[in-house]
C-alpha cells in the first residue's frame, strides 16, 4: 500500500511537470500563430445590444483579448457558424421578452439619467433578475424609479438612504425578495464607502458585492462599460448548448460558459447572450410565433431541423399557430 500510494505520487508530480511544459510550449506557439496569421473565422453581421443601441453615442464594445489559444471548435457542433448566424437572423425582430423586459431594456438611460445612475440601475436590474421573469423584473424596477420614498428616484444616494422595508417594499413579487432587499441594500453601502458611488467596473469588484455572481457581472460590464470579458450562460443556454454539440452536459451554467468561451471566437461574444437568451425565451415560451419566423427565414428547412434538435414538436405547434408546413418537414 506504501509502496503504491508512493509511485502514486511520483507519477503524479511528473506527469504536472509534463503538463506545464507542454502548456507553456502551446501557449508560445499559440502567441506566435497569432501574430502572424488572421482568424479563418467570417463574422457575422454586427449587430448592437439593446443596451448599446440605446445610448446616445454608440461605443465600441471592449473585447478582451485571448489569454490562451482557442481551441478548436468540438466535432459535434457541426457547422456552427450557420447555425450561428441562423438564429441571429431568427432573433432580428427582437420580439423576445428579455427585448421589452430584460435587466438590458429597463434601466433608464442618459440624458434623462447620469451615465453613473444608468449603470446602477444595470446592476440592480441584474440583482432582480435571479429566479425572476423579465416581466415582474421590470415591474419592480418601474416602482423603484418612480417611488417618491427614493429621494432622486432609484440612484445610488436615493437607495443608500432609505431603509431596507422600502427596498423591501418596492420589490416585492420577484424571487427572493427578502433576500434581495438586504443584498441591494448591502451592495449599495459598499459602492458609497468602498468605490466613491460608482459601481465597480471589474470582474473583481463586481464579484465581491453580496449576491452578485460571474454572470451577473458580465452582463453589467457589457450593458454598462461595453466591456466584453466573457460570455454570459442562463439556464436557457445552459440546456440548449449541449443539444447544439457545442459544449458537454456540465453540472452548471459557469462550467458551461467556460466549455464555450474555449473555442467561441471572441467576435462573437458582444451579442450573444442577449440574441440566445431572448431565442430561448421563444423556445419555451413562444414556440408558434419561433416556428412562423423559421419558416419565412432564409433557410426554412434548416431552421426547422434546428428547432426539432432543440425539442420542438413542429407538427403541433404547427396546428396551434394554423400554419402548414412545407413538403420536406
Amino acid at each position: 500500500m506504501l509502496l503504491r500510494s508512493g509511485t502514486k505520487r511520483g507519477l503524479n508530480a511528473a506527469s504536472r511537470a509534463v503538463r506545464t511544459a507542454t502548456s507553456s510550449s502551446t501557449r508560445q506557439r499559440g502567441r506566435k500563430k497569432r501574430k502572424t496569421t488572421a482568424s479563418a473565422t467570417t463574422s457575422p453581421r454586427n449587430r448592437r445590444s439593446v443596451a448599446t443601441a440605446a445610448l446616445a453615442t454608440p461605443v465600441k464594445m471592449e473585447i478582451a483579448e485571448a489569454t490562451q489559444p482557442r481551441a478548436p471548435p468540438p466535432a459535434a457542433a457541426g457547422d456552427w457558424l450557420a447555425t450561428l448566424e441562423l438564429v441571429e437572423e431568427l432573433r432580428a425582430d427582437r420580439t423576445a421578452p428579455v427585448d421589452e423586459f430584460g435587466s438590458e431594456a429597463v434601466p433608464q438611460r442618459p440624458p434623462v439619467v447620469d451615465l453613473s445612475t444608468f449603470r446602477y440601475q444595470c446592476l440592480i436590474a441584474l440583482m432582480l433578475s435571479s429566479q425572476t421573469k423579465d416581466a415582474m423584473v421590470s415591474k419592480a424596477m418601474r416602482a423603484m424609479q418612480s417611488s417618491s420614498e427614493l429621494a432622486g428616484g432609484l440612484c445610488v444616494a436615493g437607495v443608500h438612504a432609505a431603509d431596507q422595508d422600502t427596498i423591501h417594499t418596492l420589490i416585492q413579487g420577484v424571487g427572493f425578495w427578502n433576500r434581495k432587499a438586504d443584498y441591494i441594500k448591502r451592495t449599495t453601502a459598499i459602492i458609497v464607502t468602498e468605490h466613491a458611488g460608482e459601481v465597480p467596473s471589474t470582474m473583481k469588484g463586481l464579484l465581491a458585492l453580496p449576491g452578485v455572481g460571474p454572470k451577473m457581472s458580465l452582463i453589467v460590464l457589457s450593458a454598462a462599460f461595453n466591456k466584453c470579458v466573457g460570455v454570459s450562460i442562463d439556464t436557457h443556454l445552459h440546456r440548449i448548448l449541449p443539444r447544439l454539440g457545442w459544449t458537454k452536459v456540465a453540472k452548471s451554467p459557469e462550467q458551461t460558459r467556460r466549455q464555450l468561451e474555449a473555442w467561441l471566437p471572441r467576435e462573437h461574444w458582444p451579442t450573444f447572450n442577449l440574441i440566445w437568451v431572448g431565442f430561448g425565451q421563444e423556445l419555451q415560451q413562444q414556440k408558434p410565433k419561433l416556428l412562423k419566423k423559421a419558416l419565412a427565414c432564409s433557410d426554412p428547412p434548416r431552421a426547422v431541423k434546428l428547432l426539432r434538435t432543440l425539442g420542438v414538436d413542429v407538427k403541433r405547434e404547427a396546428r396551434k399557430a394554423g400554419v402548414e408546413l412545407p413538403y420536406y418537414t
